[in-house]
């Protein structure tokens, strides 16, 4: 399984921009505390 592991910066700061190109569907139920990630289109 290691294979398929992939290192990430620790600490690293989320710009507005690419946070907004996360595509997150709030749920139905608790959408505040639950949601779906979807892919890039």
């Amino acid at each position: 399984m290691d294979s398929y592991a992939k290192t990430y910066s620790k600490g690293r700061k989320v710009t507005d921009r690419e946070f907004d190109e996360i595509a997150i569907k709030p749920s139905t139920f608790h959408g505040e505390w639950n949601y779906e990630i979807h892919p890039r289109k």
